[in-house]
């Protein structure tokens, strides 16, 4: 039996497009939505069965409470490579049967976002300008996984354990952007986004960017802002299954673990600063030099298996 993985993306998009007012256009109502589905199906071995068969006790009308090892409906599995050649004692079809089981996954992902904007030109002075734009936005964004009961119990021996979930998350976020040009060579950016889901309190995040040009050939550029990151549907409310290569006292081995989402995430925010210049020595070449410093708190990673079996061993050794 192959893998079948099918995955299908359903976007929609509806938009109403209008004028404001002179020199001002906007989008006043955006209703995109997106939508992404997958479906997996693939082979496994049920591991109880396997067991069951390895100690004699395979086949689905042996019992472990009446049969016996190997007698009547009660069958050995043969897991070496004689049982299909031919020197050793093969395995009959219907206890390959009872050893078969499969991994399916019936997922999707859903993100629906309705958006207000509208900008333009609010101010004109000699050879100064300004430019100003004002915006709402909701999103609701949701994701699922069902398994089958072959996953959600574990006793597939590749597939692991793997739990159902579905949640959602409800975003709203004001923001509002201008940009001053202050003469002909100098230019200033200064934008705001307030943010909140789920009923936090929120958080905004600023942004300021420079922009000067020293010369014809030589400009001058640097900017500086915050960042927000609200915590995902999958990493607060998730699962995920894997089989990683861990190194447990002494030899390396596969083993099933279960990554689970944690509710009380907090949001990841940030603050960066960047400086730069751009040189243009001759017509047709441009130089530039940039550099930044990005300063990242409450990262939300993926927690690494290896060292919680390094310290469950520490503790066995201990005592």
């Amino acid at each position: 039996m192959d893998d079948e993985i099918d995955f299908k993306n359903l976007p929609r998009r509806r938009t109403a497009k209008g004028q404001f007012a002179k020199g001002q256009s906007g989008n006043p109502l955006g209703r995109p939505r997106t939508k992404h589905q997958r479906a997996l199906s693939k082979p496994d071995v049920i591991g109880s069965a396997l067991q069951d068969a390895l100690e004699g006790f395979g086949g689905a009308d042996c019992s472990r409470l009446t049969g016996s090892a190997g007698v009547g409906n009660c069958q050995f599995y043969n897991p070496f490579g004689s049982a299909l050649l031919g020197t050793g004692t093969p395995n009959s079809t219907a206890l390959l049967e009872t050893l078969a089981g499969e991994t399916r996954l019936d997922g999707s992902a859903d993100l629906v976002t309705a958006e207000a904007r509208m900008d333009g030109r609010v101010g004109e002075w000699n050879a100064a300008t300004l430019d100003l734009a004002l915006g709402l936005q909701y999103r609701t964004s949701g994701f699922r996984h069902n398994w089958n009961d072959q996953v959600n119990s574990g006793d597939l021996l590749t597939a692991g354990y793997a739990p159902d979930f579905d949640g959602t998350q409800d975003t709203f976020a004001a923001f509002a952007e201008t940009r001053l040009k202050v003469s002909d060579n100098i230019e200033a950016l200064l934008a705001a986004r307030y943010e909140t889901y789920d009923g936090s309190s929120g958080k905004l995040s600023p942004k300021l960017a420079l922009r000067w040009d020293a010369m014809e050939s030589l400009a001058l550029r640097g900017s500086w802002g915050r960042g927000y990151r609200a915590p995902s549907v999958y990493t607060t409310q998730g699962a995920q299954a894997a089989q990683p290569s861990i190194f447990d006292r002494g030899s390396y081995i596969f083993a099933n673990t279960l990554t689970s989402g944690n509710p009380d995430l907090e949001p990841e925010t940030s603050e960066h600063l960047t400086l730069g210049a751009v040189w243009r020595p001759v017509r047709g070449l441009e130089l530039s030099l940039d550099g930044w410093k990005f300063d990242y708190s409450n990262l939300v990673i993926k927690e690494a298996p290896q060292p919680i079996i390094d310290q469950a061993a520490a503790e066995v050794l201990s005592g």
